[in-house]
């Protein structure tokens, strides 16, 4: 097993953080122009249970072991496959809210189907970069959306006088 530093320590917590909050203004914006169905309820309570259990696995074993926590597995691999499974269902949830583009939905979809193969332990740890670019590329949906909203009315050429 590689030795975590606490830099890495802290971009993990860092990117769980961001991963929460980025979930909860996807689903804060789909609320605005609809209610939340239960696949919405029911994939974000699935991911914060795999968020819960990947955050106790990395404070127990900082905490308590000293970063030799022999046990981890038994919370990471539930967290990480609950995590993805909440994903999944909440991706799922903005391909049919309309919200994004289809691609982008379908981007978190993928992303978070190839989650739980990815090994930071080994070189699949590359399975989680589509993960990771299909946040920012939904990321990048939204911005481009609200920045296209937001934009003044230009004349057309049938409107110039």
């Amino acid at each position: 097993m590689r030795e975590a530093t606490s830099v890495t320590s802290l971009l993990v917590a860092a990117t769980g953080v961001l991963l929460v909050v980025s979930g909860a203004g996807l689903l804060r914006l789909i609320r605005r122009r609809d209610r939340l169905d239960r696949t919405a309820v029911l994939g974000a309570a699935i991911a914060a249970l795999g968020v819960g259990l990947l955050a106790v696995a990395v404070t127990v074993q900082a905490v308590l072991y000293d970063d030799d926590f022999s046990s981890m597995p038994f919370l990471v691999v539930p967290g990480v496959a609950l995590l993805s499974a909440g994903v999944a269902l909440v991706a799922w949830t903005v391909i049919r809210s309309g919200l994004l583009p289809r691609w982008a939905g379908a981007a978190l979809v993928a992303g978070a189907v190839l989650l739980p193969a990815a090994n930071e332990q080994t070189g699949a740890v590359l399975l989680a970069v589509p993960f990771g670019l299909a946040w920012i590329a939904a990321g990048f949906a939204v911005w481009a959306h609200r920045a296209r909203s937001l934009a003044p009315d230009r004349p057309t050429r049938t409107q110039v006088t």
